[in-house]
């Protein structure tokens, strides 16, 4: 045997072993995290509403769920923070840190997620629900149409009917990633580093969600599932709102109000990205209660539209803005990473019915 080989197949080993290594460092760090955000969210809905401490028949009853069903007593405390919500134990939950560890790996085993092609958005859909005015991609400019073009035309084609524009990187996630900026500020970033952004125009709200907050567009998450078997499925929704002049909605500063039936209510109280639970929009007053969101049959059956074009990505959360005219903007969809807690918490379990349970680690 020659040396190269003999030194590959010795170091093949210990190689492997520290790769598993660092790989169970990063889950363990991983899972501690987001038990601590659960603890956190747990306190504060305990201490800052009337809802009571969890009895012992339904701490035994998540600890049983949480070992038989999903294969570890770890998974015990984002269950806690929906029993504690709900006031009750529902069979089906799916805890945050099981379902970003165990659920989506195994979905997405075969492919990688698609919405990291959000330059693609608009020929992806085949759709003009995207307020897309270009793309850059590796450091060329396009069209919504797919035309290459720069300079003067370039700025005179974003700007021709707004004064501002958002400029989004191919990557964003969670509200980050997002400038609002001019065309004199958009000229200094005309040419920008080799990676991909979506310039869109802005949505202009509907009335409804000026009055709760006018500052930030008002987003409408919906969540829709596309599985083996059966047709895409809405799964749930809420909206999010910014608060205290925030001008972007994003998930470290928002509030989430959720939808609770297919008419588009909106319930009693929002929770901010601390889960402190707020009856009243913080800034403006805006009582949540009785109030509905308008066009909202019409967000999720394009939604569900969409998704069917979409075989590849089993569960999609798609951001909402409607328009005062009932125009439905697709701001952006996000699939891979997608956030299932405060539904869970709120309306769930949103995938009763799935068997995620097979997922768990050793099946």
């Amino acid at each position: 045997m020659s040396l190269i080989p003999l030194i590959r197949q010795v170091l093949s080993p210990p190689r492997r072993a520290i790769k598993r290594s660092l790989k169970n460092k990063k889950i363990r760090r991983h899972q501690a995290a987001r038990r601590l955000e659960a603890s956190q969210a747990y306190e504060q809905l305990r201490t800052h509403s009337t809802r009571p401490e969890l009895d012992a028949s339904t701490c035994r009853k998540i600890a049983e769920y949480s070992a038989d069903v999903l294969g570890s007593l770890d998974f015990q405390p984002w269950l806690r923070v929906y029993a504690l919500y709900q006031g009750r134990f529902v069979e089906g939950w799916i805890p945050d840190d099981y379902y970003s560890m165990q659920v989506l790996p195994s979905l997405y085993q075969h492919h990688k997620p698609f919405h990291h092609v959000r330059t693609l958005s608009k020929r992806l859909f085949d759709s003009d629900a995207f307020p897309d005015l270009a793309y850059c991609v590796n450091g060329k400019w396009f069209t919504q149409d797919y035309e290459a073009i720069e300079g003067k035309e370039l700025l005179d084609h974003i700007f021709g009917e707004t004064t501002e524009v958002y400029l989004k990187s191919e990557d964003s996630g969670r509200g980050n990633g997002v400038q609002r900026i001019g065309r004199n500020d958009f000229s200094r970033l005309t040419e920008l580093p080799d990676a991909n952004y979506v310039v869109q125009r802005p949505v202009v709200q509907h009335e409804l969600f000026d009055e709760i907050y006018p500052r930030a567009t008002a987003t409408l998450r919906i969540t829709t599932s596309f599985f083996q078997g059966e047709p895409p499925r809405y799964r749930a929704s809420y909206l999010r709102l910014g608060y205290s002049a925030t001008t972007l909605v994003q998930s470290d500063k928002s509030l989430r109000c959720t939808v609770t039936d297919d008419e588009g209510s909106l319930a009693d109280e929002a929770l901010d990205e601390s889960w402190l639970p707020h009856p009243r929009h913080p800034d403006s007053g805006f009582v949540f209660e009785g109030s509905q969101i308008p066009f909202f049959k019409d967000a999720r059956d394009l939604c569900l539209q969409l998704h069917a074009k979409l075989p590849h990505d089993p569960i999609v959360d798609w951001d909402i803005g409607v328009t005062q005219s009932g125009k439905i903007e697709i701001m952006e969809w996000n699939s891979g990473h997608t956030d299932i807690k405060f539904s869970e918490a709120t309306v769930g379990p949103i995938f009763a019915g799935c068997d995620f349970g097979r997922f768990q680690l050793g099946h």
